[in-house]
């Protein structure tokens, strides 16, 4: 998923961007956009979802969904992330889970996290 058609600056931005595109795949319901995002960034503000080498992988969880929803985007201008080695973001990986999920949450940022470190 590219989020080029618009300038993103900042981490909130980048994923905005991405939810906005699982909304118009039909991956997820508009209304709930706000929660999610608000989700996400308070897991942010707990700590960078930022891995390093350029990767982050911000997520969350909503009541309203089935199952475990995933988007990869590249973003068109490596952003700041808070991230350890402290260099900018260029790719996102954004995971929202189900409420009642949390093993297969936690098993889909393992396996990402570990895939992105040791690529």
């Amino acid at each position: 998923m590219s989020v080029s058609d618009r300038m993103i600056r900042t981490k909130r931005e980048a994923i905005s961007a991405v939810l906005d595109q699982l909304i118009r795949a039909g991956a997820v319901e508009n209304h709930c956009r706000e929660e999610i995002l608000r989700e996400i960034m308070n897991r942010e503000e707990l700590g960078s979802t930022a891995i390093g080498r350029g990767y982050a992988v911000p997520h969350g969880k909503h009541p309203d969904l089935r199952e475990v929803v995933c988007a990869v985007a590249t973003l068109p201008v490596p952003i700041e992330f808070d991230s350890l080695d402290r260099e900018p973001v260029h790719t996102i990986y954004v995971i929202i889970s189900p409420s009642d999920k949390p093993g297969d949450h936690l098993r889909i940022i393992e396996a990402i996290s570990r895939r992105l470190r040791y690529q």
